[in-house]
């Protein structure tokens, strides 16, 4: 969940601030040092609190700079990472005022938000704390929670309507960050009040039974969002009309929408009549600009925003050469970067160009390697016969230090003292 006026930050942008690998990142624990506001469970994207990633960015900094210095290393106190704020605790005065900045927020970004300032100084404590509360903006999960537990669907059912492949769909995103769609609080209950069909209804609508077209109409806060709506396509028109040069993405950020609302959107300007053929055009060339503004995002990735099949957007991607490279075609890639980064500096160590590579240190090893070059020792081989040197070193010198090991072997002192504990201790029969 997304707290009302706070920004976002996934772990790819936050390490490249830092000037660390994501990699990197990880194997420190450094991203444990925060609690994702979104996402993070097992194969998902996880977001963090942007103002508390900034203080975890200076932090890794800091680390940084002192790591290169080679003597007289200063002793680094790390920032105390902020805790979210509470808005129960909240004073009416202070809910006014983060509303009233997140409103000129969105002023400023050129979003359409259905309340004035005149309704914000005539909202009392409850409303403000159910307003601020209606704002948040919940994950897709967090979404489906938000529902009664009496009408609360399956997951899978929960997947379905965002997918739209059943009669009823969720509304369109309120916000995507990071590829990562959300919906205020709001957006769902009034959704699930007021326009979810419930078992029984007919399939023309949501009508009291009886009711005709002429006589029926639609609730206040009904009429809110479909006013909403109407002010988001008339946004997307202008700007399509205004500056036909925007992308999808761009046009998206601006209304603040998700790509594929925006896309939906454009289709009704360019008119219900388009045919297969100019439809088909069109989403290859939505596909084209997603791909520019997200080299490495994914077919389920595109058909979520374009609300299309998962095989249609692969074809699409492979049309602009994103298929799935082989193993062995990745490798060669890795090598040849490999074979680059050591040209320009040859004196990186395994570690530092499996940093930059993105693997283990090992296959950096072998990247390192001329591949015509017959394969060098296992690791465990290597092992052993440092092992074996080191205690042929032993009998030579039985006060051998850690540090002269380390220097002859070209080992971190803590490795070398590993292999002098071992070597000193008796052979098992």
């Amino acid at each position: 969940m997304i707290m009302l006026g706070r920004e976002v930050i996934d772990r790819e942008e936050l390490a490249a601030q830092a000037g660390w690998h994501v990699r990197s990142l990880s194997n420190m624990g450094a991203y444990a040092q925060l609690t994702p506001v979104a996402g993070g469970g097992r194969g998902s994207k996880a977001l963090y609190d942007l103002q508390q990633a900034e203080v975890l960015i200076r932090n890794l900094q800091k680390e940084k700079a002192v790591a290169r210095m080679k003597k007289d290393r200063p002793q680094i106190v790390p920032e105390a990472i902020p805790s979210l704020p509470d808005y129960s605790s909240y004073t009416e005065h202070e809910l006014r005022g983060l509303i009233r900045s997140w409103l000129e927020q969105q002023e400023e970004d050129g979003t359409v938000v259905g309340l004035t300032m005149e309704n914000l100084d005539a909202m009392g404590e409850q409303d403000l704390q159910d307003w601020v509360s209606g704002h948040e903006l919940l994950t897709l999960e967090e979404a489906r929670l938000a529902v009664p537990e009496e009408r609360r669907p399956t997951p899978k059912t929960w997947e379905s309507y965002y997918a739209r492949t059943k009669v009823t769909s969720l509304p369109d995103p309120d916000r995507t960050f990071f590829g990562m769609d959300f919906w205020f609080r709001e957006t769902i209950v009034r959704w699930d009040a007021e326009q979810r069909r419930r078992v029984g209804d007919n399939a023309g609508g949501h009508r009291p039974a009886g009711s005709k077209n002429s006589t029926w109409a639609p609730s206040e806060s009904m009429q809110e969002i479909i006013a909403l709506s109407e002010e988001r396509r008339a946004q997307v028109n202008a700007l399509h009309r205004d500056r036909p040069e925007l992308t999808v993405p761009e046009i998206a950020g601006i209304v603040g929408v998700s790509p594929r609302a925006a896309f939906r959107y454009l289709q009704e300007v360019a008119g219900s009549d388009t045919s297969d053929r100019e439809e088909t055009e069109h989403r290859r060339a939505v596909v084209r600009e997603l791909v520019q503004a997200e080299p490495d995002i994914s077919g389920s990735e595109v058909a979520r925003r374009l609300g299309i099949g998962y095989t249609t957007a692969n074809r699409y991607l492979n049309e602009l050469g994103r298929e799935n490279a082989r193993p062995e075609d990745k490798a060669a890639k890795r090598r040849a970067q490999a074979t680059e980064l050591l040209r320009e500096n040859p004196d990186l160590t395994d570690e530092d160009l499996a940093a930059r590579l993105g693997v283990t240190a090992e296959t950096a090893a072998a990247y390192r390697r001329d591949p015509s070059e017959p394969t060098g020792p296992t690791k465990r081989e290597e092992a052993e016969q440092r092992l074996a040197r080191t205690r042929k070193l032993l009998t030579k010198n039985p006060d051998l230090e850690a540090d002269e090991l380390a220097a002859i072997l070209g080992l971190k002192p803590v490795t070398a003292e590993k292999y002098l504990r071992e070597a000193r201790e008796p052979k098992q029969p």
